[in-house]
């Protein structure tokens, strides 16, 4: 920060003037260096200094305070925002409007009185515009007492429904692994059967490259990285993942903020505003029901640029993603920065297991939250580094004699992982994963290197007991016979009468698509032949109906 001379020595004539009447002094004399000396002179002796600031109007003294607090500096938008701006005058206009003897704000009555001034200084993001006390001033006023900081908004009654956190996306995390090994690929539409929180896929997607647990450039797991993480405990691993949120670059929260879009890039830094929020939340008291909404509210009026550097409104060009209209300015911070404070409470934070959720109605919009133990263990850097199990206990897998498999909730994270990779996946419910073995999911083990002794081994490890003797049959069968049976989906053409089978035999565009013939008038085609059998028989005079759907 600059000193009082360097800043007088910038000053016109009539603002020094201005300066020295609110101070008593006389008019200064002499050319703009002696002028400025000798009212810099004068404005430093700390008698007079601590008059002038005890005469300050209350709401000035209030600013001037909260200066002092932040070590004498803060961006001018905040404080223009929280006591309203310094009105922008020449010379000329000033010297007639006399700004000084009518205040509008508690900032004018300390800049006509030399006590602050403004400058840009440089930030990690840019620059950005200053209000700040000169610093051999700063120096001779002591800072008020520290206040502790008010946390935003409110403590709510506990909620009639509540929705615990857990560790879903640690769950969702190993499938999505699970799925890149076995599969190559995962299509959302192919996992959803398998996820607890679907909406927080992209998030993941992010994540996990990011944690190095996929090969460089590839969607292919590292076998070693993956095999680390899958060892680690419950909370161990679950804090692993917050902690990539908490430092990612590439997931930004405010891209995936419902409502809204970017016709460009995004301006936002995304880790800057997590960050932001994940400090005021620390302010919140631990194990208590917050009041979402006047969480959101409180932000607004206590820090309402929390994601922007320089706390400017007009320069992110966003818009309104159902209406396309432009969002700028402070009357559009509800539809951006209000929107992600309630996206990343009800997204984010809830699927990492940092907040749980409050709710008046189920399917609703959530009313309240309540910050979880593992949120401070994320701030405060001290959630579990061994690799045992902390969470509940983990059940043994469920082996049947047909090869049906279930892994319940919660079970042994490595061995889903590598059960996933030899059969065929069923589904989830309430008791967990359901799998089966059938010749081509054992045959898609083989071929990723896993023998049929390997496999055995992994089974029964799962299970903690010795594989059912009817189990144990069927893989030896496999071994030695490979597939002795399939199912295919076919469609059976049924006609009126066996004459009209016959002409479509016949026809040898509408003859070849006929599999096998069942009886007089049935006979056996492709379920992906339908329509260009349909479209042979009609050039024979014959219309066919779609098979039915199941």
């Amino acid at each position: 920060m600059r000193t009082l001379l360097n800043i007088l020595l910038d000053y016109d004539p009539g603002q020094l003037r201005i300066i020295a009447e609110l101070w008593g002094l006389d008019p200064p004399r002499g050319d703009a260096r002696e002028a400025a000396t000798h009212l810099a002179r004068a404005m430093l002796d700390p008698e007079l200094l601590h008059e002038i600031v005890e005469s300050l109007p209350q709401d000035a003294r209030e600013a001037l305070d909260e200066l002092l607090q932040s070590g004498g500096r803060q961006p001018y938008a905040d404080m223009a925002r929280r006591h309203g701006p310094l009105r922008e005058m020449g010379p000329a206009r000033r010297d007639r409007a006399k700004p000084w003897r009518q205040p509008t704000s508690p900032l004018e009555p300390l800049w006509y009185r030399g006590l602050i001034a403004r400058a840009f200084g440089e930030t990690p993001t840019g620059p950005q515009e200053f209000l700040f006390i000169p610093r051999d001033i700063l120096h001779l006023l002591a800072p008020p007492p520290p206040g502790q900081p008010q946390p935003p908004g409110k403590a709510a009654s506990a909620p009639p429904i509540v929705q615990c956190a857990g560790a879903h996306l640690l769950e969702d995390a190993v499938t999505l692994l699970a799925r890149l090994r076995s599969h190559g690929s995962a299509p959302l539409d192919q996992l959803r059967p398998f996820l607890f929180l679907p909406a927080a896929m992209p998030m993941l997607q992010t994540l996990l490259p990011e944690m190095g647990l996929l090969l460089p450039h590839k969607a292919v797991p590292d076998p070693e990285r993956v095999k680390d993480f899958l060892n680690l405990s419950l909370e161990r691993a679950t804090l692993q993942l917050a902690e990539a949120w908490l430092q990612s670059n590439q997931w930004n929260d405010l891209a995936h903020t419902p409502g809204l879009r970017s016709p460009g890039e995004w301006p936002n830094d995304p880790r800057l505003g997590r960050q932001q929020v994940v400090s005021l939340l620390r302010r919140l008291p631990s194990d208590t029901w917050w009041d979402l909404g006047s969480f959101v509210q409180g932000i607004k009026e206590q820090n309402p640029a929390f994601q922007r550097p320089a706390g400017s409104f007009d320069t992110w060009y966003l818009q309104d993603a159902s209406s396309g209209a432009f969002l700028r300015g402070m009357e559009s911070w509800d539809q951006v920065e209000g929107a992600m404070l309630y996206f990343l409470i009800q997204g984010p934070l809830f699927w990492l297991g940092l907040v749980d959720l409050g709710y008046k109605q189920a399917h609703e919009q959530a009313i309240a939250f309540r910050l979880t133990p593992r949120f401070g263990r994320l701030v405060e850097a001290q959630g579990p580094a061994g690799g045992q199990q902390d969470g509940p206990a983990e059940a043994p897998f469920i082996v049947r004699p047909d090869g049906r498999i279930t892994a319940p909730i919660p079970s042994s994270r490595p061995l889903r992982y590598q059960i996933a990779r030899f059969t065929y996946w069923v589904g989830r419910d309430s008791r967990g994963f359901h799998f089966r073995l059938t010749p081509s999911s054992l045959q898609r083990g083989s071929q990723q290197g896993l023998s049929l002794d390997h496999i055995r081994r992994i089974l029964q490890q799962a299970a903690r007991r010795a594989l059912p003797p009817r189990l144990e049959s069927c893989l030896r069968r496999w071994r030695e016979a490979g597939r002795l049976a399939r199912l295919d989906r076919l469609t059976v053409l049924r006609v009126a009468d066996a004459e009209i089978l016959q002409a479509i035999q016949r026809d040898r565009a509408a003859g070849r698509l006929l599999l096998e013939i069942l009886g007089p008038t049935s006979a056996i085609i492709r379920p992906a032949d339908w329509e260009r059998l349909a479209n042979a028989c009609a050039r024979l005079g014959i219309l066919l109906d779609p098979p039915e759907e199941d």
